[in-house]
């Protein structure tokens, strides 16, 4: 009986705790078959989180990995992931397709904007220029 207690209590300290798994997760499961998990797009957290700092180093490396493997079918898991940083879903996006467009059309109210997905250098952008803020620029009607 004491041999069978101390084995729960060892099987018990052994389980109390859980592995925690990287929010970027690479991995060849079979010789043409990859696992691409992607948990979080949000930046800040795969930069204090992730060992590869930042997603686009982190799609870097995978893709070369299943280019030099010879990958033929991809699992990429984004089940549990619930978002984060503008854009990210289009860099995972352009290393499988296209033409990738999320908006069909976009408004703005801001006459200049400043686009940074934390990676690259921010880029600021006149939404409107001169003639188009004397001819075109309208108000929209906010929706309650």
């Amino acid at each position: 009986m004491k041999d069978i207690n101390a084995h729960l209590r060892n099987r018990y300290k052994k389980n109390k705790k859980p592995q925690k798994k990287d929010i970027l997760e690479f991995k060849i499961l079979k010789d043409s078959i990859a696992y691409l998990g992607i948990h979080t797009f949000d930046n800040g957290d795969i930069k204090k989180e992730s060992k590869e700092k930042n997603l686009k180093s982190f799609l870097e490396n995978s893709f070369k990995t299943i280019t030099y493997e010879n990958i033929k079918t991809l699992i990429i898991d984004v089940s549990k992931n619930t978002g984060g940083s503008e854009g990210n879903e289009g860099l995972v996006y352009s290393y499988l397709g296209n033409n990738y467009q999320k908006y069909k059309k976009v408004r703005v109210k801001a006459q200049t904007a400043i686009l940074d997905n934390g990676i690259d250098k921010p880029i600021k952008l006149n939404a409107l220029g001169v003639l188009e803020r004397i001819f075109a620029n309208k108000k929209i009607r906010m929706v309650p």
